[in-house]
């Protein structure tokens, strides 16, 4: 936290003089030294900015709230127009993503262009309040025996959390994506910057979007990582379903698993849990084991988990393989991961996000039709059920007007992402007619550590014209049942 009495010196020692004249009447901007340790054990110096805005912007009675953001400051000799990185979730602090190694080289590469500046969203990590929550609470051993017995622990983890923050004075009307974005224009203003330059991912880029559109003079350029539009907070089920088909063909062509018929070892792994099953997992807040009552839903929550991210999609021909016979090795973990995730309690900021986004009915419609076809079902929305949204007590936004812009825009998307397919994008970038789209080949929902897509983006930010660059990334290591399980034996790498 900031020592009250070292702010004003800090101003001055930390902002340019000429920067300080520009940003005297912003609300309560203040800065301190900040240095942090990424996940390698390197240190790393920044500034630490706090920024004080209103929690409700629509109720001239709510309560000030914090903003904080960290600053790289660029090495560049003429910076250009600052960096700002909006993370994914909702609900990921900027400043942690700091913290990963393969992010922090991204960030090093663009302080070559200007400062980079790493927002915690209205909620998240240092900003002031943080929605994040800890229950303590058990959860029900059934809770993943069946669908709705997911959605009522869900949906009762919700209303402890967001209880939770209303007593501590929270207007959870206030954390939407349109309020977010105005957060930026006043960041930009405190910042002295006539125009921002952003990179938004998975989530953020429908923050970048939100924030063109609500302020279109104060973007220079933008990018977008895993773009997801306005209706796409509620996945297709369909989507999901062919990516998972996807994937198990290009196993399929990929010792050990070459010729082998996966979709029919899918099958089999599901119809193991056409009546739930027991499964022990250990409960990290008691130190004990606990025996649940596992369905299918929790292998649809855990595939569509594993198919986001690059690192462990190559894993799920192993785990259905292993489940189609009955060995429950490689799927218990996972269970494990998601009943400690659920109890230890949601983010109040997110839930608020989500269920604020604007979902037209003709999108209910058609996932409630796909839902039932679909082997992976609607599990990936569970948490943007109305039952649930009532819970939370935010309605729905109104659609969005349509969006058009000739900021110069560049589109990454990965041919493995199931979360953002390239269409999706596609689909965005017909809004944008001065930009460039690059399907990452092999790439998963995230593109950004990998060194070649880095090198794309500092170039884009830099002015130069990367619309004919082509990425390929190495295919996914798919490894046998009992390489698999050697992993799990090996201690996690940080």
């Amino acid at each position: 936290m900031a020592v009250l009495s070292r702010v004003l010196l800090l101003i001055f020692l930390v902002v340019p003089l000429s920067l300080y004249s520009q940003t005297s009447n912003a609300a309560g901007l203040s800065w301190e030294p900040y240095s942090f340790r990424s996940f390698d054990g390197r240190e790393h110096k920044g500034d630490l900015g706090r920024l004080r805005v209103r929690e409700n912007r629509r109720l001239r009675s709510s309560r000030m709230m914090q903003l904080a953001f960290l600053r790289l400051p660029s090495t560049a000799e003429k910076p250009g127009a600052p960096i700002v990185f909006l993370a994914g979730g909702p609900g990921v602090p900027g400043s942690v993503m700091a913290k990963v190694p393969v992010y922090y080289r991204l960030f090093a590469e663009l302080q070559k262009v200007g400062d980079v500046i790493l927002l915690d969203q209205r909620g998240t990590g240092m900003s002031d309040p943080n929605l994040e929550c800890m229950t303590g609470a058990s959860l029900p051993l059934d809770v993943f025996s069946s669908e709705a017995a997911a959605i009522r622990g869900l949906l009762a983890t919700t209303r402890l959390c967001t209880a939770k923050s209303r007593a501590k004075g929270a207007d959870l009307s206030g954390y939407t994506t349109e309020q977010s974005a105005d957060d930026i224009d006043d960041l930009r203003a405190a910042l002295g910057a006539e125009r921002l330059n952003l990179l938004g991912f998975s989530y953020g880029t429908a923050l970048a979007q939100a924030y063109i559109a609500r302020h279109p003079e104060g973007v220079e350029r933008v990018v977008f990582a895993a773009t997801g539009g306005p209706e796409d907070a509620l996945k297709l089920p369909a989507i999901y379903d062919m990516q998972l088909h996807r994937l198990l063909h290009l196993a399929a062509q990929s010792d050990p698993w070459k010729g082998a018929d996966l979709e029919a070892v899918a099958r089999q792994a599901f119809g193991r849990l056409a009546r739930p099953m027991s499964l022990t997992v250990s409960d990290k807040r008691t130190g004990k084991p606990v025996e649940l009552r596992v369905g299918k839903v929790a292998l649809q929550t855990v595939l569509q988990s594993r198919m986001n991210n690059a690192r462990t999609l190559g894993v799920i021909p192993a785990l259905l393989a292993s489940l189609a016979q009955g060995d429950t090795a490689l799927f218990q973990p996972q269970v494990e991961e998601l009943y400690n995730s659920l109890s230890a309690g949601v983010s109040s900021m997110t839930m608020a996000m989500i269920c604020a986004a604007p979902i037209p009915p003709a999108r209910r419609a058609r996932v409630a039709q796909e839902a039932p076809r679909a082997l992976l079902g609607d599990a990936t929305n569970l948490q943007l059920r109305p039952e649930v949204c009532a819970g939370v007590g935010v309605r729905p936004q109104g659609p969005q007007p349509p969006l058009w812009s000739t900021v110069p825009a560049l589109f990454l998307s990965g041919t493995l992402d199931g979360n953002a397919p390239p269409f999706q994008a596609e689909q965005v970038r017909w809004s944008f007619p001065n930009s460039a789209h690059i399907i990452v080949e092999s790439a998963g929902h995230e593109s950004l550590p990998a060194k070649e897509v880095q090198a794309v983006v500092v170039d884009f930010f830099r002015g130069m014209d990367v619309s004919g660059r082509q990425v390929r990334l190495d295919l996914p290591q798919f490894p046998s049942v009992e390489e698999a399980k050697a992993a799990l034996r090996q201690p996690p790498r940080r």
